[in-house]
């Protein structure tokens, strides 16, 4: 290592410049400084300085590549150089010490005498340490390559460190601060056979792989025996093995454990496929042929045990060939699981798909497949084809008042009954509920008249001539049948199947016990219709429907009693559809449910609003359809009106017609003292043009009669309406009931009702329907007329 610092004598009018690359002599010019001219290089001067400033001087010499110039009294820097040449040197350059590192150790040359030098051992790196006798600092570079490019060393670095990457080591240096000398050459040859570690671990590997092979192999040869014995024993699969002659010659335990034939009774047999109807030959025969060609099958077949029983299993038969041995031959390995739990399950639930739990006849899905089927093979000899489509009459009351389980038992009967007293050629099935369907094909019905259709018909509806015995109960029951006929009526099942459920329809109007054809100028529907559906069913969605109010009139205290709401569907056109427009189609299709909901809700909101705004309406009624009274869901509707609105049930009367009495009468007790015990009053609505029983009054809980306005109209004219319409009154005081005259148009029908004791009053004769709008208007006008005529009296 050299100083960092140093002191040099110049000559006169010259200057040494000493750094850590080189030492150089300079002479002063006029402007700038300059090598003697003894070298050819310049230097990189940062400043000049003039020829006064260079006697003998002293000066300090940086090690960082860095000169700088000091006077001899002051010390103050004259001048700072960078240095970027060096001059040349004769001294001596060579190798002090070189360490050669092996694998497990290292070996080490000092003052090394050659330039060449041959290993025994594999190397791992080198390290090469460089020395000179100049006092110059060493400015090395180097190269691994004769033609490679120079690489410089970090300026006082004297040592190189190389691994061993390549067989042979070349190196180069040479000193930039020695200009004439030759660079010095270094050779390492490695003789040894040296290879990398990776290829060490895989010769061991394969050697260690091959003996394990060799032992793998010496271990099955000797276990494969054993291995076979045991696989045999072991298996809960059923295996055979059968010689190139398709003969058993082994079997396994589980074989005999599934199967319940031994070794004994089947080596030297061949494998044979046995059914309830005997042995299966084509089964055979196709099973070899597979094996010949393929060398394998497989496949799932019935087969009988020893003790004759059927069972189910899982075949899979291999042909195993031995081209090695001496003599090639073939072998034949079979294997079989019990499959028979499985194949009883998919039969139920096939079964489940296909036939109706109840009756076991065909469900609706095989129906409509068998028509599909009996379509499709029509054709000019057989053309036409039948369907006729039944329905129990009254079925619900049998549930109702028996029971599920005794209805049950009742489509059983009828089932067998129609079995057994029909052509075994049709097909019968169960559609769903009560609803029984025929299918007549057309192999049986082509060529026959409609009075072939008929005598079915009368055929069938005989069978529920005879009474069934119901839970020990004689019990008498109808049913009616809708026939349809294809082509005539329809080209697919479901045009066919809909043409018949119309009929039946039809017929269920025209009364029990008969049956219709199906006839397109009665049965089809108008598509006008099905947009009045469409827009009632939007207009229920979209709340267009309003409710109007219409006065009812107290004549005697001549004072408001209360309010009727009736619903009206406004149109695009500003017109107005009645309730007795629409109502019907709701209650035909479902709609008159949410209806009610919907507008029992709008009823309920507005008596809140009446209430908070001080409006003293009385009480309020509103109309409930027979079809919703018998839905136990009306209870639910109007709990959740009286817990969502501040209205007390007080204030809203519920009317309903007779029919909803009469279709269940105990249920409709029930639900009328449910509703009585929320606080809701009832009142029977249209009274007198149904089917009334005196003794319907008496037993329900019914609070207002509404006299029917159809005694109203002639009640001046007619003595007949006008004694109905008074016993009415009569009755229904002597059962305390309120009654209510609906109707009321002219003031002679009014004074008429009044002398007769009804005082109760409603119609255009006191007011039409109001809009919501106008009732506290309409209410207090009435109240300044009645306190204007108190103060006149």
């Amino acid at each position: 290592m050299f100083d960092t610092t140093a002191i040099y004598e110049a000559p006169l009018d010259t200057l040494w410049i000493v750094d850590s690359q080189a030492i150089k002599l300079y002479t002063p010019s006029t402007s700038v400084w300059v090598e003697n001219a003894t070298h050819s290089m310049a230097a990189n001067i940062d400043d000049s300085i003039s020829q006064q400033q260079l006697p003998q001087a002293q000066f300090t010499v940086s090690y960082r590549d860095k000169i700088m110039l000091f006077a001899p009294q002051n010390t103050s820097i004259l001048l700072e150089v960078h240095a970027t040449q060096s001059i040349p040197q004769n001294n001596l350059f060579s190798i002090s010490h070189l360490a050669l590192h092996y694998q497990e150790n290292d070996q080490h040359y000092y003052h090394l005498a050659t330039n060449a030098l041959n290993v025994q051992q594999p190397l791992k790196g080198v390290s090469v340490w460089f020395t000179s006798d100049s006092n110059l600092p060493m400015r090395l570079s180097y190269r691994l390559d004769p033609n490679g490019q120079w690489l410089p060393l970090p300026s006082s670095q004297s040592m190189l460190s190389l691994t061993a990457d390549q067989k042979n080591i070349y190196l180069e240096v040479k000193n930039l601060n020695q200009v004439n000398s030759e660079p010095l050459v270094l050779l390492i040859k490695q003789t040894a056979l040296t290879l990398p570690n990776w290829f060490n671990y895989l010769i061991l590997t394969t050697i260690f792989i091959i003996l394990l092979l060799l032992v793998i192999y010496k271990l099955k040869n000797g276990a494969k025996h054993n291995l076979a014995n045991a696989l045999m024993a072991q298996s809960k699969d059923a295996i055979w093995i059968a010689n190139e002659d398709f003969q058993i010659t082994d079997i396994n335990q589980a074989f005999t454990t599934i199967c319940g034939f031994t070794l004994a009774d089947v080596v030297g047999k061949k494998p044979k496929a046995y059914t309830v109807e005997g042995r299966d030959k084509k089964l055979e025969s196709l099973i070899r042929n597979d094996l010949e060609t393929d060398g394998y099958w497989s496949g799932e077949i019935w087969n009988l045990r020893k003790d004759g029983q059927p069972y189910a299993l899982d075949l899979s038969i291999t042909k195993v060939k031995t081209p090695n041995l001496r003599n090639s031959s073939a072998h034949y390995i079979g294997l079989f699981s019990d499959v028979t739990a499985r194949k009883n399950n998919e039969r139920a639930m096939l079964k489940l798909t296909t036939r109706d739990s109840v009756t076991g006849l065909s469900n609706r899905t095989i129906f409509i497949e068998s028509v599909n089927k009996a379509i499709a093979s029509c054709n000019n000899n057989f053309p036409d084809l039948l369907i006729i489509f039944i329905d129990l009459d009254n079925f619900n009351k049998i549930n109702e008042s028996l029971g599920h389980a005794i209805g049950d038992e009742l489509l059983k009967e009828v089932a067998g009954r129609l079995s057994r007293n029909l052509d075994s050629g049709y097909t019968l099935a169960r559609l769903g509920g009560d609803e029984f369907a025929i299918l007549v094909p057309p192999y049986l019905y082509s060529g026959m008249t409609i009075f072939f259709a008929k005598k079915l018909a009368d055929k069938i509806l005989a069978q529920f001539q005879t009474p069934f015995m119901l839970d020990g109960i004689e019990s008498f029951i109808s049913a009616c049948c809708g026939i349809a006929v294809y082509p005539e009526n329809g080209y697919s099942s479901e045009a066919l199947m809909r043409c018949a459920n119309s009929a039946l329809n039809h017929a269920k109007k025209m009364g029990h016990n008969n049956y219709q054809f199906f006839d397109k100028s009665k049965h089809t529907i108008d598509s006008n219709e099905l947009n009045k559906e469409s827009a009632l069913f939007r207009a229920i969605e979209h709340q267009d429907f309003q409710l109007f109010y219409q006065v009812k009139y107290n004549a005697d205290k001549n004072q408001i009693h209360g309010f009727e709401a009736l619903v009206r569907w406004p149109q695009v056109d500003g017109s107005l559809i009645s309730p007795s427009e629409f109502i019907p189609l709701a209650e035909q299709n479902g709609a008159i449910i949410p209806l009610t909901l919907l507008l029992m809700k709008q009823l309920f909101k507005q008596l809140e609003l009446w209430r908070n705004q001080r409006v003293n309406f009385g009480k309020v009624a509103i109309n409930i359809s027979a079809l919703h009274f018998q839905q136990s869901s009306l209870l639910e509707t109007l709990t959740e009106c009286l817990t969502n609105y501040d209205v007390p049930a007080r204030c809203v009367e519920l009317e309903i017609t007779e029919s909803a009495m009469m279709d269940n009468p105990e249920f409709a007790q029930q639900q009328m003292n449910r509703l009585k015990a929320l606080g809701f009053t009832i009142a029977l609505d249209d009274f007198g043009t149904g089917h009334s029983s005196l003794g319907y009054l008496k037993r329900f809980p019914i609070d207002t009669l509404k006299i029917d306005r159809s005694f109203i109209k002639d009640i001046i004219d007619s003595e007949q309406d006008r004694n109905i319409t008074a016993t009415i009154i009569r009755l229904a005081k002597y059962l305390k009931i309120d009654v209510v005259a609906e109707g009321v148009e002219t003031k002679e029908q009014a004074y008429m009702l009044h002398v007769m004791g009804c005082n109760t009053m409603q119609g255009y004769y006191y007011s039409r329907p109001l809009h919501a709008d106008k009732v506290a208007a309409f209410i207090e006008k009435n109240n300044q007329r009645k306190h204007s005529s108190l103060g006149n009296d």
